[in-house]
Parts: structure tokens; C-alpha cells; sequence
């Protein structure tokens, strides 16, 4: 037997054990997924079900104190927002229609890319084993805008053949002096957000906030008239050219070069479901698990059981989705995890391969069965743990209130054991 063969061999078990463990691997983690999902679904509907017993409407202003600490509900005009005509761009657009809750910018480079393609080659020259395949790679080099800066001093030579003869430079735009004043950062993030954003006579918090508001695009301009020569305004973009090795006109798109896009996201009115924490909000805790909270917020003036059933429709939604993926997934583990039967099939002589294709189907369709009843299993078990902890639930809560009846200290305390979307 050939060297190469026994290569050959070796390499086909060692991948046929590696897909096995991943298999298996792949198996377990849907198995988790799917009773996390189970569980996930009980808590959110518990802890939903709960702030509609608990909720209750505030006024948008004076704050009530008598609220703080509960669950309530408020629909209000929103107010303290921001002008962001200070930023690059945006001096010459009005109040009105650069005021907003938050701004997000976008900024891309352009930017050479070097893509390689490998090539089986059969040359007798090149062979280490007789008959044995080597790789040629080649290189190809594209222009293309992109987020991220690529450092292009590992390129080969022969990228000079796409770019006219001279070689493939990726200027990083950080060294460019109109950096500090003008894009500051590549890809998408926020360049300014309203401070002190009230819903009413409420603080909306940083995180709700960040939920609030419909984009709709900013066309900026060039802050002086005309352009200086390292700026460009087009297409609802604002461009800042790179002038290092330039060959092309200034409104011409050229490597280096850095563009830049405005979202501005905005509201007038805003509902929101939360724990009134002083004069903001909070996540509440309902009854079940204190890892999901109501903590919700909408645009406009959206009535509470509409936002609860919003919320709850969500959550149905993804727990489909997660149980299809969950199963499809325990299929995919076990069916792969019976990879070296279908690669012993296909090893005997003469009828190797019809055996694979018989052994492909057959444990295509046993590990639909395994992994639907395990599947099963799973969830079964999921929910006989949730209506155990709702026994529990119920049963601390009649001691507390038996308790309470009394005028008496129980000789346990209670944790707080909470609920959340």
C-alpha cells in the first residue's frame, strides 16, 4: 500500500471523527437551546401577565412620590432634545431639521482589497508524492468602500496591474489631518445624542432612550462655500478626499478617500412600561425570575395592554422561531455525529458507493427520530420545571400572606424571586 494511500485513509477518519464529536457537540448545545427557550417563554408570559396585575397609570407630570418603586405606565410628549447642527456637515440645515434624540453616522473608506484564488495544479515539477495535487494561488485587487482600515504593505506586486502600474496603497485615514475634526471613526456609531431626555416631567434613561425615535436620513454640505479642496458633499454624503498621490479631480472617488452619512432619529411622544424609580424608570421584577423584567417603550401614545401584547407576540414569535432552529439543529448533530457509518459504508469495495447513498437516507431518517424525541423529552421536562417553581411561587406567597394575617415574622426569609421580558 502507497504512502498516499495511507495519507488518504488517515485524513478520511480523522475528519469523519472530527464531524462526529462536532455532531454530538452540536446535538447537546440544541438540546439546551431548546429547554432555555421553553423556560424563556414561561418567564416572559409570567412576568407580562404579572405587570398587568401590578401596573398603574402616572400622570406625566407633577411626579407622583406615592408611585416610586412600582410599575406604572405613562404616554407623554417628549421633550430636551438636541441640535446637532454643530457637527461636520450639518451648520447650514435649520434647527427643525437637525433637532433629535440621537444622531448616527456611518463612515466608510475606500480602500483597496486583495482577494486570492487557489488552483489545483498537476505538474510533475512541482509534485512532493507522485500524483499528489499542489495549490497555485493568484491575486486579484478590487477598490471597494468599506469600515474598517486593511493594511495593504503585505500586497503583492501584482496588484500594480489594477491600479495603472503604480502599486496598491491603503492610506490609513487616521493620519490624515482632517481626521480629528471631521469623521473621527470608521464604521457606524453615534455622533451625538440628546442629554436629559424627558418623557414629561420624567428622565428617560440612556438605554430606553437609545430605543426611542424613527431614522430618516440628513443630507450634509460643506460648511464653507465653496468646498475647500479636501471636501466634497454628493449624494446625501459629505466626502473628505484624500490629496496624498491624488490623480483624479477632487469630486472623483479616489483610494483613501473617506465618506460619511447621517441618520437622525426622532420622536414627539413616547409610551413607556417600568419600574418608577424617583423621577426615571428602572426595570420592574415581577413574581418569577428577577432575570426578566417589563421594561418597554414605544413611540407614540400606545395604551399599556397594547405594549404588553406587543411585548408578548414577540416573545411567541421568537419561540417558534428558536424551536425550529433548536430541532432542525438536534437533526443536523445526530446525523453528522454518524458520519464515520456512512464513510464505513462507502469504504467496501464494489458496492461502496451504493451502500453510502442507502446508509446517507437511513441516518438521515433516525436521527429525524432520535432528535424529535429527544427533542421532546426537553421540552417536557421544561415545562414540568416551570409548573414546579410556579408550586413554589404560590406556596411562599400564601406563607407570606398567612403571615402578614398575623402580624407575625416568619422564621424564613423569602428572596425576592422576580420576572422580565
Amino acid at each position: 500500500r502507497s504512502k498516499m494511500g495511507d495519507e488518504t485513509c488517515c485524513s478520511r477518519i480523522a475528519s469523519s471523527c472530527f464531524t462526529a464529536f462536532a455532531g454530538f457537540a452540536l446535538f447537546v448545545l440544541s438540546l439546551v437551546l431548546a429547554g432555555w427557550n421553553e423556560y424563556r417563554i414561561v418567564a416572559t408570559e409570567k412576568t407580562l401577565s404579572a405587570a398587568r396585575i401590578n401596573l398603574h397609570e402616572a400622570p406625566c407630570g407633577p411626579i407622583n412620590p406615592a408611585n416610586d418603586g412600582m410599575l406604572v405606565h405613562i404616554s407623554c410628549q417628549l421633550s430636551h432634545l438636541k441640535s446637532f447642527n454643530d457637527l461636520p456637515g450639518l451648520s447650514t440645515l435649520t434647527d427643525s431639521e437637525a433637532t433629535g434624540i440621537r444622531l448616527m453616522q456611518f463612515v466608510e473608506v475606500l480602500e483597496w482589497h486583495e482577494i486570492s484564488h487557489s488552483d489545483d495544479k498537476r505538474k510533475s515539477e512541482r509534485l512532493e508524492v507522485n500524483g499528489r495535487p499542489t495549490k497555485s494561488t493568484s491575486y486579484s485587487y478590487e477598490l471597494q468602500w468599506d469600515t474598517h482600515w486593511i493594511d495593504s504593505s503585505s500586497f503583492q506586486s501584482s496588484c500594480a496591474s489594477s491600479n495603472g502600474g503604480r502599486p496598491c496603497v491603503n492610506v490609513d485615514p487616521t493620519t490624515q489631518p482632517w481626521w480629528i475634526t471631521g469623521p473621527r471613526r470608521l464604521g457606524g456609531s453615534t455622533a451625538g445624542a440628546a442629554d436629559g431626555l424627558q418623557a414629561g416631567a420624567f428622565l428617560v434613561p440612556s438605554d430606553m432612550a437609545a430605543q426611542i425615535g424613527t431614522g430618516r436620513p440628513l443630507v450634509p454640505s460643506c460648511d464653507a462655500k465653496p468646498c475647500p479642496p479636501t471636501m466634497d458633499a454628493q449624494g446625501g454624503r459629505l466626502y473628505w478626499r484624500n490629496l496624498k498621490g491624488r490623480t483624479v479631480a477632487s469630486n472623483v472617488d479616489f483610494p483613501g478617500d473617506v465618506r460619511l452619512s447621517y441618520t437622525l432619529f426622532n420622536a414627539s411622544q413616547v409610551s413607556i412600561i417600568a419600574q418608577q424609580k424617583a423621577s426615571s424608570f428602572a426595570p420592574w421584577s415581577g413574581p418569577y425570575d428577577h432575570r426578566y423584567t417589563a421594561y418597554l417603550v414605544s413611540d407614540g401614545l400606545i395604551s399599556a395592554e397594547d405594549m404588553l401584547s406587543a411585548a408578548s407576540a414577540q416573545s411567541a414569535f421568537l419561540g417558534w422561531v428558536l424551536r425550529a432552529v433548536s430541532l432542525a439543529a438536534a437533526t443536523g448533530g445526530l446525523f453528522l455525529s454518524g458520519a464515520p457509518l456512512t464513510q464505513a459504508a462507502g469504504s467496501i469495495p464494489c458496492v461502496g458507493g451504493l451502500l453510502e447513498g442507502v446508509a446517507t437516507v437511513v441516518l438521515c431518517c433516525v436521527s429525524l427520530l432520535a432528535a424529535t424525541g429527544c427533542w421532546l423529552m426537553v421540552v417536557a421536562v421544561s415545562w414540568l420545571w416551570c409548573g414546579m417553581k410556579q408550586s413554589q411561587i404560590v406556596s411562599h406567597g400564601t406563607r407570606w400572606m398567612i403571615a402578614k394575617s398575623k402580624q407575625e415574622v416568619p422564621f424564613f426569609v423569602v428572596g425576592k424571586m422576580h420576572a422580565s421580558l
